[in-house]
């Protein structure tokens, strides 16, 4: 963060040095002071589309770290139009959904990121959480399995089959 506040006292409108400083804050927690960074950023200049698809992103993040879930969902959909296949995106927009138990749309994002990566072991897990919560038993453990056939070392997914191996078994 240094680097990017040296840079802005030199061109306080350097587009990278804004988003950088304001993605850093994100990462140290501090979301109010990263959102007064982020909303700096010039959404007008073609030339810095990778920076603001970044930036509305990071924006996104700050706002889910403020529990402001149905805000920053829009900074993911907003990044999303930008970028349809941006996997970040749409699994951060899935964490933001689950903040506010709307399971169906976190399977949808699920969905959207195996289509485009069929072996995500993270959106696998997710969809069998997801399938879990909407009563769906047998098709998360399904899932569950699946993440772990691929990568056996997924704790979330093993726990998880394991949770509820043992609801089923005892029920």
């Amino acid at each position: 963060m240094e680097c990017a506040d040296e840079a802005l006292k030199l061109n306080s409108n350097d587009q990278l040095a804004i988003y950088s400083r304001g993605a850093s804050l994100t990462r140290l927690s501090k979301f109010e002071e990263a959102l007064k960074s982020l909303n700096k950023i010039s959404k007008s200049d073609p030339s810095w589309r990778i920076i603001t698809h970044n930036s509305i992103i990071s924006k996104g993040n700050a706002l889910s770290g403020l529990k402001k879930y149905k805000e920053s969902i829009e900074c993911y959909n907003e990044a999303l139009e930008l970028n349809p296949e941006n996997t970040s995106a749409i699994k951060n927009k899935a964490l933001s959904l689950i903040q506010l138990k709307q399971y169906n749309k976190y399977l949808s994002c699920f969905d959207q990121i195996l289509t485009l990566d069929p072996e995500n072991t993270d959106a696998m897990w997710g969809k069998g959480y997801s399938l879990e919560q909407l009563g769906n038993i047998k098709e998360a453990l399904n899932y569950y399995n699946k993440t772990l056939n691929i990568n056996p070392k997924h704790k979330l997914a093993k726990n998880m089959r394991d949770d509820l191996a043992d609801f089923m078994f005892n029920y």
